[in-house]
């Protein structure tokens, strides 16, 4: 199979009808499409009805691009839409879409760091801070903090994470990986 149909419905489509490959294809793209949707009430309101007409582009884009759909997936749909869909892109949406990021790294991340930080330009001194879970009872927490100026340099979006429980002293940022 084409790997690029896991990611791509036009791929997809070239699959043969009724395959185990396009059956395969098609659930790959409907659980990208809850993974992107499903955290973002405010994306799924803006595009609606149009939704897929919205993500597809997004998905050839990340195909063509090599990212990955793991923690960082919300974050590069930020960086695309602020590129090609800018007026799209409102404060509400960023800290959404940065909230679905870091909730993600929360969940994902297998590291020994206990928190990260994401932040984007136009969020004007705030960030947003999630925190790994203790317990499996525990939800993902995720909250807006205030930060001094960032320091870091530009548009993107940028991520920080730390080793203990509690806010670093120091922010160390670095883009977030593709």
């Amino acid at each position: 199979m084409n790997p690029e149909a896991l990611f791509s419905r036009a791929a997809a489509a070239e699959l043969p009808e009724g395959s185990k490959e396009r059956a395969l294809a098609t659930l790959a793209l409907r659980r990208l499409w809850h993974a992107v949707f499903d955290p973002c009430p405010e994306l799924a309101r803006l595009f609606g009805e149009k939704n897929r007409e919205f993500l597809d582009p997004f998905l050839e884009h990340a195909a063509a691009k090599g990212l990955s759909m793991r923690w960082s997936l919300h974050a590069q749909l930020l960086l695309w839409m602020k590129a090609s869909r800018p007026t799209d892109v409102a404060p509400a949406l960023v800290q959404e879409l940065l909230a679905a990021a870091a909730a993600r790294w929360a969940n994902e991340d297998q590291s020994d760091d206990q928190g990260a930080i994401l932040h984007a330009a136009d969020m004007k001194g705030e960030a947003l801070v999630a925190w790994k879970l203790r317990s499996p009872e525990e939800d993902v927490r995720v909250v807006v903090v205030k930060i001094p100026e960032p320091g870091h340099p530009g548009a993107g979006v940028y991520f920080t994470t730390f080793p203990e429980r509690r806010y670093p002293d120091a922010l160390s940022w670095r883009p977030v990986p593709g």
